[in-house]
């Protein structure tokens, strides 16, 4: 458990380093510097690659992390499972091809900047094919028990030499041909690294598997293949469709503003991803042992946590839109729906804790994939209905319809095998508190600068806000949290 905790604290680290690093390029440096026309197309051939690459990837993370155990030792065994994983790869990589090659008419439709979309398209295979291969040596080296590597290449260094691109860009020292070309020159740098470190570590060997391996072992492969392209595929795809869908109906520059919207809202998921790494573990642990009333407490503890940080996120941003829009500039005006929207989705999954984890690390886990189906189904059909009413509000809004009709479906599911829930009065609580904390500072008058403004308003809901959920005693791991990090200041100040 020593290395598990303390490569999760690692990990977990480096995904708020690098969260902090992506919010200001994303959301504050490159809406200052690029136009909304080409953050739209930078968004667009993220979300695309990133979809195409899961989907290529032909669920093999899945396999890796469920029989790779039983081929840990350093012989031939391992070097043959390694060598199936290439293959794998390299067939996902074909598949990708054909596949983009066979929808790529839906991506040219002649819509306003086609010819700006045109120009960068030739990206989009590469990435692909480069993004496949991450994917599976992340997962690897997960396998050989270092997992921070791939996090701390993915969330830091990706960002860092974006950030460099940034900045030459800012100083002239390149067009945004150049910033275009480090910018995805950055997705890439990990997938290179990962390679050179097995190299290094003498683990990329390539052994072709005896047939008694695939005998034995090809159903297994199939099943936890397909399983793991539904789960892999439907998760990726539910967070960048929208934008790929909106190519058919938008501008790229409304795709653009959309993506900075978006960015802004994903802040409030920052907590939750960390809880759902850990609690896999030990929800795991907790089914094999049939102890229920242990994942009873922690489905309805990280309901409470994670909907406690959400609402503070969520109400740091909301109060604050018309200051994003000034900081923004007036061709974001649409990120105010948009942040509204997708902040609420987020906040409803947060609200349902980990009840995704639950389902995937039973007995049952199998509906885990059912759920992410109906809600890839759900975020198509309500885009398509949505989006030529509403335009990027009608995405955003979709995303939070399907979003709450799915938490509710996975909730029933999990009350009606295991009669457990997450709810209490505790969560009447928070909402008052959340309630009165929005009264109090939405009376504020707001002041013309809004540098000033967001501090006056961020000051004022942590004054209400977090005292608030103190003395309500609503959440036994945040006030700990809270009186150790009171503590620490006290030492300093008597020091």
């Amino acid at each position: 458990m020593g290395v598990i905790i303390k490569q999760s604290m690692r990990s977990t680290s480096y995904s708020y380093i690098g969260a902090v690093i992506g919010f200001l390029n994303a959301g504050l440096l490159m809406p200052k510097l690029l136009s909304t026309d080409e953050i739209g197309v930078i968004g667009l051939i993220v979300s695309i690659f990133l979809v195409f690459s899961q989907l290529s990837s032909l669920g093999f993370g899945h396999v890796l992390n469920r029989l790779f155990p039983y081929f840990r030792n350093p012989d031939d065994n391992r070097y043959q499972f390694f060598t199936i994983g290439m293959l794998v790869s390299v067939a996902g990589s074909f598949f990708s091809v054909v596949v983009y090659f066979l929808i790529r008419h839906w991506f040219n439709d002649g819509t306003a900047n086609q010819d700006l979309y045109d120009t960068y398209e030739y990206y989009i295979l590469p990435l692909t094919i480069i993004t496949i291969f991450l994917n599976y040596f992340d997962n690897y080296y997960r396998m050989l028990f270092n997992a921070t590597i791939g996090v701390f290449l993915k969330e830091i260094i990706t960002k860092v030499f974006i950030s460099v691109g940034i900045l030459f860009y800012y100083l002239g020292f390149i067009q945004f041909f150049g910033f275009v070309l480090i910018y995805f020159a950055a997705y890439s740098l990990p997938t290179f690294v990962l390679a050179f470190g097995l190299l290094y570590r003498g683990e990329f060997k390539l052994r072709w598997p005896r047939k008694y391996y695939i005998k034995r072992l090809k159903w297994a492969f199939i099943s936890l293949s397909v399983f793991g392209v539904i789960i892999g595929f439907s998760n990726v795809a539910v967070s960048n469709f929208d934008r790929m869908m909106l190519k058919s109906f938008e501008t790229l520059a409304v795709i653009g503003v959309y993506t900075t919207g978006f960015n802004f809202a994903t802040l409030i998921l920052m907590p939750a991803r960390s809880m759902k790494r850990i609690a896999s573990v030990v929800l795991a642990e907790s089914w094999r042992n049939r102890d229920l009333p242990n994942i009873a407490t922690i489905l309805e503890k990280s309901s409470i946590t994670q909907f406690i940080s959400g609402i503070y996120l969520f109400l740091g941003l909301w109060l604050n839109v018309d200051n994003i829009i000034a900081m923004l500039g007036p061709n974001y005006e649409g990120v105010r729906l948009v942040i509204l929207f997708i902040g609420l989705s987020n906040l409803t999954e947060m609200l349902s804790g980990v009840s995704m984890s639950v389902i995937s690390t039973s007995k049952k886990y199998v509906y885990a994939a059912y759920f992410m189906v109906l809600l890839l189904s759900l975020v198509v059909i309500s885009n398509l209905i949505f989006i030529p009413m509403l335009g990027i509000a009608g995405a955003a809004l979709a995303t939070w319809i399907s979003m709450l009709i799915v938490v509710v479906a996975r909730l029933i599911f999990i009350w009606s095998n295991y009669k457990i829930q997450p709810f209490s009065v505790k969560h009447i609580k928070i909402l008052l508190i959340m309630g009165l904390t929005y009264l109090i500072v939405i009376l504020v008058p707001s002041v013309s600068n809004f540098i000033i403004d967001v501090l006056i308003k961020g000051t004022l809901i942590s004054i209400i806000f977090i005292p608030g959920i103190y003395f309500s005693k609503v959440s036994v791991d945040i006030n700990l949290k809270l009186e150790q990090i009171l503590s620490i200041v006290i030492k300093k100040i008597r020091k």
